[in-house]
């Protein structure tokens, strides 16, 4: 009932929060002590799992890093309800609203490097493992550590309904590629927003016009090619003690930290 590799996906998450959340915040020496504890709080969790698929499973082995034609309709549309969540959790919760800087550093790290690893973490790893014993399981569990990650109510809800929009991009798409321009253009518009309250419109907009030209355009022919193969369903993921453990840990952590 236990099995090895989900439970080292868990074991690896924790690894990824203790470093992110707890070690992180204690490396005040240096911007470069800074990047580098950083890093490996990604790097070591996805060295742990691994990019490995089962044999049996071979049929449903993705490219890590390719985009196809139907990438950018879904991406557009992904983006438009990112755009109205991150808007109405602005509303409801203001004091979760964090305004940070528009400056180099944070531009390089949370508009670049961020989306860069926490997608090929995430989505390349922690749901592309658990997805073997089940897709929809595998998007609410790694989508709700996802939002754990998070500080505050809207962090939470907001980075569990990204995880779920991401993780279906990563299904219908075959490839984490797309996760990770979506999740850069998200967070790279979100910084230049706080100076440029227009580019959200203006972005949103252009997403409008792509979806609508994209499924004026779309073959009908290649439907058939995008669906995604079935996945039984298997409860290996939620009978591991590991998960319940990574969520008791994150809770705790989250406690902590606020």
């Amino acid at each position: 009932m236990f099995d090895r590799n989900i439970n080292l996906t868990f074991i690896s998450v924790l690894l990824n929060a203790i470093l992110l959340k707890l070690i992180l915040p204690l490396t005040q020496s240096g911007l470069l002590t800074y990047i580098a504890v950083y890093l490996l709080s990604y790097l070591l969790p996805i060295l742990l799992v691994g990019f490995s698929t089962r044999k049996a499973d071979a049929d449903k082995r993705v490219s890590m890093f390719k985009i196809g034609r139907e990438s950018t309709s879904v991406c557009a549309e992904i983006f438009i309800i990112l755009t109205v969540i991150s808007t109405a959790l602005g509303y409801l919760f203001p004091a979760d609203i964090v305004q940070y800087e528009l400056s180099p550093a944070n531009f390089a790290i949370a508009g670049i490097t961020a989306p860069i690893l926490e997608e090929i973490f995430w989505r390349g790893t922690v749901f592309k493992k658990l997805s073997l014993y089940g897709t929809s399981q595998a998007m609410i569990i790694s989508s709700l550590l996802f939002g754990m990650f998070h500080n505050g109510t809207a962090g939470l809800i907001y980075a569990f309904i990204a995880g779920m929009l991401y993780s279906y991009l990563y299904v219908r798409t075959g490839s984490v590629l797309p996760c990770v321009l979506l999740h850069i253009i998200n967070n790279t518009l979100s910084l230049i927003s706080i100076n440029y309250k227009w580019i959200i419109l203006a972005a949103a907009a252009c997403a409008v016009l792509i979806i609508i030209t994209t499924h004026i355009t779309r073959h009908r022919s290649n439907s058939d090619n995008n669906e995604a193969a079935y996945v039984p369903m298997s409860y290996t993921v939620i009978a591991s003690p590991i998960l319940y453990f990574s969520i008791i840990v994150l809770i705790l952590i989250r406690t902590t930290v606020s």
